[in-house]
């Protein structure tokens, strides 16, 4: 896929033959038939969906019917079945990918997540560690024998047919009454900073959103769903219920007393609607999540407000009072016995909160892509960077992305805006194909909730990056191919209006069955690959799905390349050392010649041979000056130089 999205087609055309799956006597390889669904999604993506598959091989016919409906249902945009979680790929297909990488690498930019070494020698990684570094064997046969297919014995014929059976009675493909629902509440426009106006965290954010999706025509394809405010049993299952009354207090505050309060918190604001508003926003969600685990709808989202994902259990703190997608996740697990659940957290800023609450917790795996700036951006915590794993049975289920600019620490005391070369949608979906999708299908979650921030977005005046709503999309369409299509979109942030709005609707587009549009930006900046391979080298340890972190050999291009970049320099060195021999012989006769004339002891007469220049000489070539120390210093070096003809 990293491939393709660089290369972006105009078209899609699959020579689609399934004697590779499970039971076909030629191939007699082992894909299951749901996969092929998962492989049509992701080739969907491309092109503006213009994907053909054409039938080739296929000779189990349970397999090859099963196969090609799975196939089918994908392009019908029905949801992909659960299929993990998936199994560490074998050392021998490790290796074939990492041959396949180290010969393309030349050719196109994808190929940038593996360390390189020149190396005569090549070590064959199917005996090795697949997590550790070794370079990778290089075999070409001269010759492949001829494979000969017999024939399929009747027994081992059925016992198959009666596998592929069982596979596909346990991965349905999941129905349900409607594709997408959704909650809005102008309720929760209520909280607002009264002093403040301009304030990037207004109410305005949620109405511009809904008013785009009913704009294109996006809302009267979803079901709406009530709003109601949160119990304090379900803030409870997250938060302190010590936090709880403080919050609710807030509604009896005088309003005179809020800029004392406000000042001992991060970045909250207080309006006597705050605490009600809070309470939709939360409760609102947990209706969404009713619809999708009851299978009324196959995924959904939430327009509210304030946002959550900063909220400690205990604390306010950025903009945010109840921690909304933690409750969400918890209430899942307590009412609906969720067993995984995969929080996707894409706001610019880190989720403090939400890895707080989950970083001991092996049952919620918790993503986060935000910009970091080496600690410098908010929150402004060392928690955010990509050492940071988890804690106890959670170790491993914590995974931070943090994208970085090389700049001074001193370079925001003198600028307000972003540095150059901040993350866009090239670096978000490289994240998402290296780290965030390999280890999702590895970890094979029941639930997804995304934390959609779209601070990122191109135009955000708080988050400087570069997102469009096509890289959204794209994102968007990658997690729709798991949880069986249970997938949850909650605001986060977001403060230009145009952006948000643009965003969310074409993830909205997506849940509903859309296209990605094509992306032009493809190749991530330096800093982002960095920061890719940096969580590579924590998480591989965790995650078998990350085995391709390998120190690779040159190849042949390369090593052509690099041999022609030494004999390039050794010829530059060749010319440079005559021409430095010819200077110091120049000085050195000069030199020679000032010597022997001031060792005379009789003057010279004037017009003999050896007397000095007249004026009117010395007007055409000046006389040779008095050696210093540094050129009695060369001249000793001098004798230690070859000349030419001994260096040739």
């Amino acid at each position: 896929m990293p491939l393709a999205m660089e290369f972006n087609p105009d078209a899609v055309i699959v020579s689609a033959g399934y004697d590779c799956a499970l039971g076909c006597p030629e191939g007699e390889m082992k894909v299951s038939p749901p996969l092929f669904s998962h492989l049509v999604h992701m080739l969907k993506s491309l092109a503006d969906g213009r994907l053909a598959l054409i039938l080739e091989g296929g000779y189990h016919l349970e397999s090859l019917s099963e196969g090609v409906a799975y196939s089918l249902r994908a392009l019908l945009n029905d949801s992909c079945p659960l299929i993990g979680p998936s199994l560490p790929p074998q050392p021998e297909m490790v290796n074939v990918i990492l041959n396949c990488i180290n010969q393309l690498r030349p050719y196109w930019k994808c190929f940038l997540y593996q360390n390189t070494n020149y190396s005569e020698k090549a070590v064959n990684l199917a005996s090795a560690d697949p997590r550790g570094e070794a370079p990778l064997i290089l075999e070409d046969p001269a010759y492949y024998e001829l494979f000969k297919y017999d024939a399929q014995p009747k027994e081992k014929k059925d016992a198959f047919t009666e596998e592929i059976k069982e596979i596909v009675k346990a991965h349905p493909t999941r129905t349900t009454q409607h594709r997408t629902s959704y909650v809005y509440d102008d309720h929760m426009m209520e909280h607002k900073n009264v002093l403040e106006p301009s304030h990037p965290e207004k109410p305005e954010r949620i109405s511009w959103i809904r008013d785009m999706l009913e704009e294109y025509g996006l809302l009267k394809r979803c079901i709406k769903l009530a709003s109601r405010r949160a119990t304090q049993e379900e803030l409870n299952l997250v938060h302190d219920l010590k936090h709880i009354e403080r919050i609710k207090e807030l509604e009896t505050t005088k309003p005179r007393e809020y800029p004392a309060i406000e000042a001992t918190l991060n970045s909250i604001y207080i309006h006597p609607k705050s605490y009600s508003c809070a309470l939709m926003a939360a409760g609102s969600l947990l209706n969404v999540v009713d619809s999708v685990m009851t299978d009324e709808t196959r995924n959904g989202f939430a327009i509210i407000r304030p946002p959550g994902h900063h909220a400690e259990a205990d604390i306010p703190c950025g903009f945010c009072f109840f921690n909304n997608v933690p409750i969400a996740a918890k209430y899942a697990q307590k009412k609906y016995s969720a067993k995984k659940i995969m929080i996707m957290d894409w706001d610019v800023h880190h989720g403090n909160g939400t890895q707080h609450m989950f970083e001991s917790d092996d049952s919620v795996l918790y993503i986060s892509l935000h910009r970091y700036d080496n600690g410098f951006f908010y929150p402004g915590s060392a928690d955010a960077n990509y050492d940071k794993v988890g804690k106890g049975k959670g170790e491993g289920f914590n995974v931070n992305i943090p994208f970085n600019s090389k700049v001074s620490p001193f370079y925001y005391l003198v600028n307000s805006g972003p540095p150059e070369g901040m993350p866009g949608d090239a670096e978000y979906i490289a994240a998402f194909q290296q780290i965030v999708m390999p280890i999702c299908y590895e970890y094979a979650p029941d639930l997804i909730f995304i934390s959609a921030g779209f601070d990122a977005a191109k135009g955000d005046p708080l988050g400087g990056c570069r997102i469009t709503p096509g890289g959204y999309a794209h994102m968007t369409h990658m997690l729709t191919s798991l949880a069986n299509g249970r997938v949850i979109l909650a605001l986060e942030g977001g403060y230009n209006l145009n952006s948000i709005s643009e965003s969310f609707s074409a993830c909205v587009d997506v849940m509903l069955g859309g296209t990605p549009p094509r992306i032009q930006d493809t190749e991530p900046t330096a800093n982002a690959v960095e920061t890719i391979k940096n969580v590579i080298s924590v998480h591989k340890k965790y995650w078998k799905s990350l085995c391709c972190d390998v120190t690779l050999p040159y190849n042949e291009t390369e090593i052509l390349e690099l041999e022609k970049e030494k004999q390039e320099e050794t010829k530059e060195k060749e010319k440079k050392v005559p021409s430095d021999l010819d200077d110091l012989g120049a000085k050195l006769k000069a030199m020679m010649l000032e010597l022997k004339g001031s060792d005379s002891e009789t003057p010279p007469t004037e017009g003999s041979a050896d007397a000095p220049p007249s004026a009117s000489d010395t007007t055409q070539s000046a006389a040779p000056s008095k050696p210093s120390d540094d050129d009695i210093t060369q001249l000793g070096a001098a004798a230690a130089v070859p000349s030419p003809a001994d260096q040739v």
